[in-house]
């Protein structure tokens, strides 16, 4: 059967990697971002009989994995083992050992079996390697600077905090960051069927809004709108406007009522607050442009007003172009690139502010 070993030092100790690993939002930080892998069921967390069953997709096909895990040891051990998917054995080992006091080793030992045997392995080997090794060095990597943030941070109790756009780019990726840091993190969703217990539902439009997911907030980061990403029609355009406008004013008039109110609102905006002013150098007290987007951020961030009268403090995010290969401006880029049509976008000559992910992630 073939292995596979990936092991690296983590500037922090065995037993706070191992907490890292075994808190909600783990495998979300830990998922490649150019992997369509997708959390279909979870039953538990990577204690012995705990399982989890994951989606992925290469190119129009989707294979599903189920994995149970076991030999599970308290700060330094845990496995899963494939019990349904694409390869034909499946034995990954998770170990944590100690280099000190404030460091550790973190080993990941895989042993697997391609599908058709023999000439499976052998044909397989060398593309199968190679993609471990790419997907292991991001996951160690995230693992160094995931725990790095956090440890900054010690000290500081853990918050419940409430997001609004959670399936979203970032929200997607903000939610299991916090988790993993020992946080409690909710969502509001105009899903009404969702089944995630960590979810609650809201319309802005029609302003409904379950008022127990606001109950002992102290933090709210409020990230949901309409796509721009999509031809500006009239009515296009009006949606963008009122999803931002009305859904944070509605949001901010209803954290105001509340008797303990959160300490902190952090709502998004964007670089459009700006519009296109060229080579311009643009502060944070420069005056707004007088584009479409411009006038969606003014009335945008004029919509917190109803947090910041009753004293909560208010941040209005202006963000630039946020950069990943999951989504955004960067995933529509890459195929055409990957396809060897890609060159000079637009002019050129455009000023792109941009941002990665993970930076983003951090900021808030």
């Amino acid at each position: 059967m073939p292995e596979f070993r990936y092991r690296s030092r983590i500037e922090a100790s065995a037993e706070k990697v191992f907490d890292w690993h075994s808190r909600p939002g783990a495998f979300e930080r830990l998922k490649p971002p150019w992997e369509k892998v997708e959390v279909v069921e979870r039953h538990g967390t990577i204690k012995d009989g705990d399982r989890i069953v994951i989606k992925t997709k290469i190119g129009p096909f989707a294979k599903q994995w189920e994995a149970v895990h076991c030999d599970y040891i308290e700060g330094r051990q845990f496995c899963d083992i494939l019990v349904k998917g694409p390869f034909a054995k499946w034995e990954h080992t998770h170990r944590f050992e100690p280099d000190g006091a404030s460091a550790c080793y973190l080993e990941d030992e895989i042993r697997y079996d391609l599908p058709f045997g023999f000439l499976g392995n052998l044909l397989g080997k060398s593309f199968t390697i190679n993609k471990l090794n790419r997907m292991f060095a991001y996951r160690h990597q995230v693992t160094q600077q995931d725990l790095k943030m956090h440890n900054s941070r010690e000290g500081v109790q853990s918050m419940k905090i409430l997001t609004t756009g959670g399936n979203g780019l970032i929200g997607s990726a903000l939610a299991p960051f916090l988790r993993t840091g020992g946080h409690e993190v909710n969502n509001l969703t105009r899903n009404k069927d969702s089944k995630d217990c960590c979810d609650f539902h809201w319309n802005p439009h029609t302003e409904e809004l379950d008022t127990e997911s606001l109950e002992g907030v102290e933090a709210v980061v409020h990230l949901a709108g309409e796509n721009i990403a999509q031809r500006w029609t009239e009515e296009r355009k009006s949606r963008i406007k009122e999803s931002r406008a009305k859904g944070t004013q509605f949001l901010s008039e209803s954290l105001a009522k509340l008797e303990n109110p959160p300490r902190v609102l952090v709502c998004a905006s964007a670089i459009g607050y700006y519009g296109d002013r060229g080579d311009e150098v643009l502060k944070e007290d420069s005056p707004p442009g007088d584009s479409f987007l411009a006038e969606v951020c003014k009335e945008w961030e004029a919509a917190t007003k109803p947090a910041v009268q009753k004293g909560i403090r208010v941040v209005n995010l202006r963000i630039g172009v946020v950069l990943s290969p999951e989504g955004g401006a960067l995933a529509k880029m890459l195929l055409p690139f990957k396809m060897g049509v890609g060159g000079v976008v637009g002019s050129g000559e455009q000023y792109w502010s941009w941002i990665a992910l993970d930076d983003l992630v951090g900021v808030i």
